[in-house]
């Protein structure tokens, strides 16, 4: 990345074009990240003659999983001239007025759509009449079309790659946001951004769902196969970015203070404690190796277990065990088979005090 602050936009499309983009998934995605990315260079290039490094990430859902089409960019708040020689910072935290990059995306927008109409390229929901496509489109000029740009850049590049991480490798619902889940009904916490309370901060709602609206709700945004979600664009596609000087990148601030030794010190480091300890016993996993197998990955975990018969074991590990000796009563000579098998494909004893340590 550009050694340079950034700036985090949102194009949001208005819900008046939800149903055209449900019969037309794949062709409007990709055109709705090509014309945010499109917007944005235009306007460095003829206003600053400059090439700004943009990321851009699709996103089709809301907090409480409701269909909501939008975009996020990380844009550069600045870029390399055009002949890639001198890298410009902008000065201070202002980019671009939002209410004019909205006209404009809604203006580049709206004329591809006519274009695809012309073309017949389009499929059109039952209640759109493709004769009276162009005044559908007259209208959408009504609808609010919003761009946010966030009050400040971000300055730091770890943070920003932190940042945009958590747009791009993440589904559409969190864990944590689940808050109950019954036989019946599964209840999400979200951000209502519509509703702010009196010093503009979101309101947090809840939305209780049966299972069957639930998961109509989730598999509405699992993407096309092989579709890109998250585009690049500017000095960071894949023609520009190998063009980049190594001088104007960043090369991290102390990568030996980062540095990982184990795969527990990436836990702790990432915030992800939780994920050291076995969620049905509390005790803390122990890494044996990572395997990799064709179509899927298994992290092989061992878990230190009390050597106590009436000690239920986590049912991953019993599952696996099975698939060696069809266990499902653990008794005291079964406990002794599993020490004897361990200990035949190890180097070193595996028993230490009253601790077993079962490797699978």
């Amino acid at each position: 990345m550009l050694n340079i602050k950034h700036h985090h936009i949102v194009f949001t499309v208005p819900h008046k074009l939800n149903n055209l983009f449900r019969y037309n998934e794949k062709l409007l995605y990709a055109l709705l990240m090509r014309i945010c990315c499109k917007v944005l260079t235009d306007w460095f290039r003829e206003k600053h003659n400059l090439q700004p490094g943009i990321m851009c990430v699709l996103h089709t859902f809301g907090g409480n999983l409701q269909y909501h089409i939008h975009t996020h960019l990380v844009v550069s708040a600045g870029g390399l001239t055009l002949d890639f020689n001198e890298l410009v910072e902008f000065e201070g935290n202002y980019l671009v007025n939002k209410n004019w990059l909205a006209g404009q995306f809604r203006h580049e927008f709206e004329g591809e759509l006519i274009k695809l109409h012309e073309k017949g390229e389009i499929n059109y929901p039952p209640e759109l009449d493709p004769q009276y496509f162009l005044s559908y489109i007259k209208n959408l000029n009504g609808q609010k079309w919003i761009t946010f740009i966030g009050k400040r850049p971000l300055k730091n590049v770890e943070d920003i790659v932190g940042y945009i991480g958590r747009y791009t490798r993440r589904a559409c619902v969190s864990e944590y946001k689940i808050e109950k889940v019954t036989a019946d009904e599964i209840t999400l916490r979200y951000k209502d951004y519509k509703a702010l309370t009196s010093d503009d901060k979101e309101i947090i709602k809840r939305k209780t769902y049966n299972w069957e609206m639930f998961l109509d709700l989730l598999f509405q945004h699992i993407p096309h196969k092989h579709f890109r979600m998250v585009t690049y664009s500017g000095c960071y596609n894949n023609r520009n970015i190998k063009r980049i000087p190594d001088e104007f990148k960043y090369h991290g601030q102390n990568a030996e203070a980062n540095k990982v030794e184990t795969y527990k010190d990436y836990l702790l480091q990432s915030g992800k404690e939780h994920e050291l300890k076995c969620s049905f016993c509390g005790v803390e996993y122990i890494l044996i190796s990572r395997e990799f197998n064709p179509g899927r990955m298994q992290n092989l975990i061992v878990k230190e277990t009390e050597l106590d018969l009436t000690n239920k074991l986590n049912p991953i590990l019993r599952q696996e065990i099975e698939k060696i000796r069809g266990f499902k009563e653990f008794t005291k000579e079964d406990l002794e088979w599993m020490v004897s098998f361990v200990n035949t494909t190890n180097p070193e004893p595996i028993i230490e005090g009253r601790t077993l340590k079962i490797a699978v």
